[in-house]
């Protein structure tokens, strides 16, 4: 049964679906962002704050974000929602650990939001064993890489020939998205553009830069920080080259205080990135394996050194 009717903890939260049980699937609000990213920070130590605010400020209604919750009590989350035409990307799947083994996550994730993805692809990063194998129970197919979090120093040496940095304003922002075109799981998508809009501009302590080589641009980059500051989030890192990648990480970097640390999220298929990386002192956290649902997106570009954002938009 469909309402709009039920009472939720969340004031004019939708009701998505009402179970037997009490049950009840609302679309995820403002207010539920730090109430999911708390959990997600209990189990990942460190989380980025921003991240699901700034898609939940962006995206419209009824995008695909969920909410599951019984006798007034939040208990789940996750999201579905759309990242170009006929591609949606799914994260924060999470119920609280009192609350398990009683199909409150199963059928917000398995029902609720899996019709909500329709025949449409669905990308998704299974960050263990148990994730890859329950995914690949529902038809999910692995991708041939996998989404990798490596830290490592924010102070990085190096040169760049014939490049120029400079911090991100507005008025680069029509060519950024130009360039992004490139880079993202789908040129021109709208939502995109909204995205980056907030995402550049309107995180509180994060830094953006772009690069130049002869008037062009030829990638860019944006830092944000974690709670207390010490460690920061890399993504997006789109560039044209590792040499030009690794320029915007150390300008990234530049005025941070000793000691601080970036989190990068980078495609396993990109063995020369890796290395470097390595070379760099940088330090494998975990990995997650890149499923599809109904198809293959060809979401893998070699231009892109570090995803947007591991939660919210993995490209």
């Amino acid at each position: 049964m469909t309402t709009e009717s039920i009472p939720t903890k969340i004031e004019n939260a939708k009701v998505i679906k009402s179970f037997d049980d009490g049950y009840n699937v609302r679309e995820m609000t403002l207010e539920d962002a730090e109430t999911v990213q708390n959990w997600f920070a209990s189990s990942y130590s460190n989380v980025c704050r921003h991240d699901l605010l700034v898609a939940l400020k962006t995206f419209p209604r009824n995008s695909g974000f969920y909410m599951g919750e019984i006798d007034g009590v939040t208990v789940a989350s996750a999201f579905r929602t759309a990242v170009g035409t006929g591609i949606f990307f799914g994260s924060y799947y999470y119920v609280k650990k009192e609350y398990r083994k009683r199909g409150f996550g199963t059928r917000l994730r398995d029902q609720v939001a899996r019709d909500h993805v329709g025949n449409n692809i669905l990308v998704v990063d299974a960050t263990d064993d148990s994730k890859t194998a329950n995914e690949a129970k529902f038809g999910y197919i692995k991708a041939p890489f996998q989404i990798v979090r490596l830290s490592g120093p924010s102070r990085i040496e190096v040169k760049t020939e014939n490049i120029t940095f400079e911090t991100i304003t507005k008025k680069h922002f029509d060519d950024i998205i130009d360039y992004d075109n490139n880079c993202y799981i789908q040129a021109n998508y709208p939502i995109r553009r909204a995205f980056l809009l907030k995402w550049l501009f309107d995180i509180e302590g994060s830094r953006s830069v772009v690069a130049f080589a002869k008037g062009k641009i030829v990638g860019y980059g944006q830092r944000r920080p974690t709670e207390g500051c010490v460690m920061h989030f890399i993504g997006p890192l789109y560039a044209d080259s590792d040499e030009i990648a690794m320029g915007i990480l150390s300008e990234l970097g530049k005025g941070l205080p000793e000691g601080n640390k970036f989190y990068l999220h980078a495609y396993s298929a990109n063995k020369s990135w890796m290395k470097l990386l390595n070379e760099k002192s940088y330090e494998t956290v975990f990995s997650a394996q890149r499923m599809y649902l109904n198809g293959n997106p060809k979401d893998y570009k070699p231009n892109v050194y570090s995803t947007t954002s591991l939660g919210v938009l993995s490209f």
